[in-house]
């Protein structure tokens, strides 16, 4: 009859409780306020008669907290913490006791517990510590969603880099191949430049061997070693030679323009006359544009003396300097301009110049004239051509003489200057 009294007070009869509660006591009255007292704050209460009925509605249904006496026959409340923590940990255990003298507290909580009251306990006190507990397991559910989110954050985020990862290193490796491509195309490209530079310098080497050897035998046709010619015939010999001298000077310019490109201008110096060795082979060079563009050679300016003038320096090489110079005078500075070449010793070295009567070079262009491939705008009427090499290889030549060039503007005209090393 005990029994069956027992097992109609274990209902459940509130669904939409906060948390399911069983509470396990051989003193069913106890059981009973117990489970009113909880229910009225919202919680679903079941109640055990002993241990091994507790046992029994936990492998049934899901309970939150347990709250058991500790003296019981059977097993009492600490056995009945320890098998049930072992198969469900999820559980909370408050113990009741009467025997406050025979448990402390910390035996209890080390046991597992998660609080203890002793009997006779004031309702208020028990929901307080429900309330706690329950709090603490809603805490850790949160703790333990929020730690699940982040988790499954970490892990989508970690796939995404993963994948961002796998694109970069593809990126990387696609870029090696482009970047190792661009090295071989590069590579073939310089070696088509040096091949086809070297070309160039032989060529121009190979022609003016020849054309040096034709101006001579003009030369010798002119001073009558081969007998005596008509002025017509003469005429036409002159004007040949004329033209044998720009085409040789248009064979060593392109020779001086290939080694500046190259970077292997070497100096090999002998003594020369400054007039005759160097001076007056260009002007011929530059005699039929003189004389097509109606320009005026002015001596007065400080002009180079018919005296000889002994400098050390590399033939060829020199002879491209004023070339480049006289030929820029006359691009630049226009129909029926005025040049002047000019000399002053100045004891351990020659300063020489260049003018033309043209226009200024704009000051916002003069940074460049030196410069590898630099080009300057139109300052005459004609417009500039090549590659912008003529000044920079100027540059160079004089340097490696040991000398240095520069531009001054003038109020009429533009001058370049530069110094030879004497001998």
């Amino acid at each position: 009859m005990r029994d069956r009294a027992i097992r109609r007070l274990l209902v459940v009869d509130d669904d939409s409780a906060i948390g399911r509660v069983l509470i396990v006591d051989d003193e069913v009255a106890q059981c009973e306020m117990t489970r009113r007292m909880l229910q009225r704050e919202g919680y679903a209460c079941d109640i055990a008669a002993s241990a091994f009925d507790a046992l029994v509605k936990l492998s049934q249904e899901y309970f939150d907290i347990v709250i058991s006496d500790i003296k019981m026959e059977e097993k009492d409340g600490l056995e009945l913490l320890r098998e049930a923590l072992f198969q469900y940990p999820h559980l909370s255990f408050i113990i009741m006791t009467g025997y406050a003298d025979e448990y402390s507290y910390s035996n209890i909580i080390d046991a597992g517990a998660a609080d203890f009251i002793t009997k006779p306990f004031a309702f208020g006190e028990l929901i307080a510590k429900v309330r706690r507990i329950e709090g603490e397991r809603r805490a850790e559910e949160e703790l333990r969603k929020h730690r699940d989110r982040l988790e499954e954050l970490v892990k989508s985020r970690t796939e995404d880099l993963t994948r961002a990862n796998e694109l970069l290193q593809q990126e990387i490796a696609d870029r090696k191949k482009i970047e190792d491509s661009l090295r071989e195309s590069e590579k073939r490209v310089r070696l088509l430049n040096e091949h086809i530079l070297h070309m160039l310098m032989v060529m121009s080497h190979d022609i003016r061997g020849p054309l040096v050897a034709a101006a001579a035998t003009l030369k010798l046709l002119l001073r009558g070693t081969y007998g005596k010619m008509d002025e017509s015939a003469a005429n036409t010999v002159r004007d040949l030679l004329s033209r044998m001298a720009h085409l040789l000077g248009t064979a060593e310019d392109f020779l001086g323009k290939a080694h500046a490109v190259d970077g292997s201008i070497k100096i090999q110096r002998e003594v020369l006359d400054l007039r005759q060795d160097i001076i007056d082979p260009v002007l011929d060079e530059v005699y039929h544009d003189i004389e097509k563009h109606h320009i005026s050679i002015d001596n007065r300016l400080g002009s180079i003396p018919a005296c000889t003038i002994r400098i050390k320096a590399n033939k060829t090489w020199l002879k491209a300097v004023f070339r480049n110079l006289f030929k820029n005078a006359i691009k630049y500075g226009g129909h029926a301009c005025t040049i002047a070449f000019g000399f002053e010793d100045h004891g351990s070295h020659y300063r020489l110049n260049v003018y033309n009567s043209g226009k200024a070079i704009p000051e916002e262009d003069r940074d460049k004239l030196f410069t590898r491939f630099g080009r300057i705008g139109n300052t005459g009427e004609r417009a500039p051509d090549g590659i912008g090499l003529g000044l920079y290889l100027i540059k160079e030549i004089i340097r490696k003489h040991g000398g240095d060039i520069w531009y001054e503007a003038r109020p009429s005209g533009s001058d370049f200057v530069f110094t030879i090393p004497k001998v």
